[in-house]
């Protein structure tokens, strides 16, 4: 759990784009008040197999959320306590990993983050503020449609995403046990940041590796480093 938390901290500092978004403001000129509470895909978090997964993706939310109030409202009462209980039961759920076990702690969870918006709709009432939710509230996240191109066609394309590769390192895991997925000459949807293995025959200078981010749809073409 602390190594998950270390990691959800991490996170929030180097990526201000995607997992580490704004997710509450107030604009005082226009008297809005402006939340995102939504979870992020699994898949673009860790894999989707991943125990550490959903508790993981339920701490960038709320260390997000807990950067984003501090400094926008840090005196008020709210947020501590309902972000407080949200963290003790990711910490609950954390070493469960049997299905219904897990789809109870997402309930739990979807109830606490559900409760929060309550409080922030209150707030704004409270203050004369309008709301303002995210663009497709109701929907998943939209990733980028990405054509991938290896040039020569010579080379064995691996990727997971960057925070997947910062949590082996984490925990110390073999390298051999590293799950990766294979990336072929196609198109795929793809966003934010991946680290990458290109494994090149050695005339070609060898495996290369590497992190990439996806911030909008396009070619993403793989060369081997010229020597």
């Amino acid at each position: 759990m602390d190594s998950l938390k270390e990691l959800a901290a991490e996170q929030i500092g180097s990526d201000n784009a995607f997992l580490g978004k704004r997710r509450f403001s107030i604009d005082k000129e226009s008297h809005t008040i402006f939340y995102d509470l939504r979870p992020t895909p699994l898949n673009f978090v860790l894999s989707e197999t991943d125990p550490e997964a959903m508790p993981l993706e339920a701490l960038i939310r709320v260390a997000a959320l807990r950067r984003d109030f501090a400094a926008t409202i840090p005196n008020e009462k709210f947020w501590p306590v309902s972000l407080n209980d949200i963290q003790q039961t990711v910490e609950r759920c954390a070493p469960i990993s049997q299905v219904e076990a897990d789809e109870q702690c997402v309930k739990i969870l979807d109830e606490q983050f559900g409760a929060l918006k309550q409080l922030i709709t209150t707030y704004a009432a409270v203050h004369g503020l309008r709301l303002i939710e995210p663009p497709q509230a109701r929907g998943s996240v939209v990733a980028y449609r990405v054509r991938v191109k290896i040039d020569p066609p010579r080379a064995r394309l691996r990727v997971m995403t960057l925070l997947e590769y910062k949590k082996y390192e984490y925990f110390k895991t073999p390298p051999g046990q590293y799950q990766w997925s294979d990336l072929l000459d196609s198109e795929t949807d793809m966003i934010g940041w991946y680290h990458y293995r290109a494994e090149w025959p050695t005339e070609l200078n060898g495996p290369e590796e590497g992190n990439i981010e996806i911030k909008k749809s396009g070619t993403l073409t793989f060369r081997p480093t010229q020597k």
